[in-house]
C-alpha cells in the first residue's frame, strides 16, 4: 500500500501535477506554485515557511549532483578550471532548474509524513 502510493505521488510530482488528485498542474509558471489544486482544491501551501523543506531538499538535490561529477574529475586529476567551471555553473544553474521539482517533491513528502483526512 505504502510503496504503490509512494510512486504514484513522485509520479504526479515529477510531471508537476497535483500529487492528491494528479488532474491540474501545481505551477502557475517556472517560480510560482499555485495558491491551491483547480481541480481537487488542495491547498499547496499550507502555512507561513511551508517551502523551507523544498529549499534543503533542492540544496541536496544541487550538491549531490554537483559532487557526483566533480569529486570524480578531482580524484581522476582533471584540469582544475573546467571543474570549477563545471561546479559553478552546476551550483548556480541547477538549483533553477530543480526549482519547480523540489517543490513538487516537497508536497509529496508532507502528504506522506501528515496524510490527508479521508
Amino acid at each position: 500500500m505504502f510503496w504503490s502510493a509512494l510512486w504514484l505521488l513522485l509520479g504526479r510530482a515529477l510531471r508537476l501535477r497535483c500529487p492528491v488528485c494528479g488532474k491540474a498542474p501545481m505551477m502557475r509558471d517556472w517560480f510560482h506554485v499555485k495558491e491551491r489544486c483547480p481541480a481537487c482544491g488542495h491547498v499547496f501551501e499550507r502555512e507561513e515557511g511551508y517551502y523551507t523543506g523544498a529549499m534543503a531538499l533542492n540544496l541536496v538535490i544541487t550538491e549531490g549532483v554537483v559532487a557526483v561529477v566533480v569529486l570524480p574529475a578531482t580524484l581522476l586529476q582533471a584540469p582544475i578550471i573546467p571543474v570549477l567551471a563545471i561546479a559553478i555553473l552546476g551550483s548556480v544553474g541547477l538549483p533553477l532548474l530543480a526549482f519547480p521539482y523540489a517543490r513538487a517533491l516537497w508536497v509529496v513528502v508532507d502528504l506522506l509524513l501528515h496524510p490527508l483526512d479521508e
